[in-house]
């Protein structure tokens, strides 16, 4: 994931995308590997762990073509 990018979560894993995220950091962790961190309004975080919301399914979505 890299800056500008969307993560969107399913809250109760039912089917429907509840919230939305922009990604504002990656932290290299391996070679292959970046951690993201997010901002959102509804709790208004920043530079937050994607991985500490409670979710039932998660998606990224990559942009291409800018």
């Amino acid at each position: 994931m890299y800056e500008g990018e969307i993560i969107q979560y399913d809250w109760g894993g039912e089917g429907s995308w509840d919230h939305s995220v922009i990604v504002v950091y990656s932290q290299q962790i391996s070679p292959t590997y970046w951690y993201p961190y997010v901002a959102a309004h509804s709790d208004d975080v920043d530079n937050y762990p994607f991985s500490s919301y409670d979710y039932g399914d998660i998606r990224f979505l990559h942009i291409t073509g800018y």
